[in-house]
């Protein structure tokens, strides 16, 4: 995570021994993709963990995000039907956004709605994309899998931004909440929340 994001991670008191089973993801969705991808990843961390063990986060609430969406109209396929079973099944996989997340861990953590349009809509509010990045996939205590649609903010990007941080230059369309030292999750998406009207993503 500190390499993808480009930045330090200050977690050293809670590092797990090299041999703990675990592993980041970054998946490239195409465009219309994005619930096949979804039901794939599902599948991948459910042979390890059970449904209440993984979950899905996205920078929107419930109504905008990948999985509401999902779950507002009728599955239309047989791949789609197995998804509504675990998003929404007896024994449903939890979704909500990385706002409400905020606090909470999960074994296994999927990002969905990771997309140019949700980067903009994050940096309209003033938000930094990187700390958004950054807090849904430290909820992860063993596997995370990104989502990534094309030209969504990534790795160059975020390096650059958190340059412009760290030497106190102002650049146009780069905010960023905290700098490169962050002091965690939990200052991050107090930052976050605080410049959202209470934490309510969009939807």
């Amino acid at each position: 995570m500190s390499g993808q994001l480009g930045r330090p991670l200050d977690h050293a008191g809670d590092r797990m021994p090299d041999h703990t089973p675990g592993r980041l993801e970054v998946v490239p969705v195409a465009e219309g993709r994005e619930l096949p991808a979804l039901l794939t990843a599902l599948k991948a961390h459910l042979e390890q963990f059970g449904p209440d063990e993984v979950v899905v986060l996205s920078p929107f609430g419930e109504q905008s995000s990948l999985v509401g969406r999902f779950l507002a109209r009728e599955p239309a396929t047989k791949e789609e039907r197995q998804l509504r079973e675990l998003l929404a099944g007896e024994r449903a996989v939890a979704w909500r956004s990385i706002f409400k997340g905020k606090g909470l861990d999960a074994a296994a953590v999927v990002l969905t709605d990771i997309t140019p349009d949700a980067a903009a809509w994050a940096d309209e509010r003033r938000l930094s994309w990187n700390d958004l990045l950054y807090v849904g996939m430290t909820r992860a205590q063993y596997g995370c899998t990104v989502l990534r649609s094309q030209g969504a903010p990534w790795s160059g990007e975020l390096d650059a931004e958190l340059g412009a941080a760290r030497v106190g230059a102002a650049r146009p369309g780069v905010r960023v909440v905290g700098g490169a030292q962050n002091a965690g999750a939990a200052a991050a998406m107090a930052a976050m929340a605080g410049r959202s009207g209470g934490g309510n993503s969009k939807g």
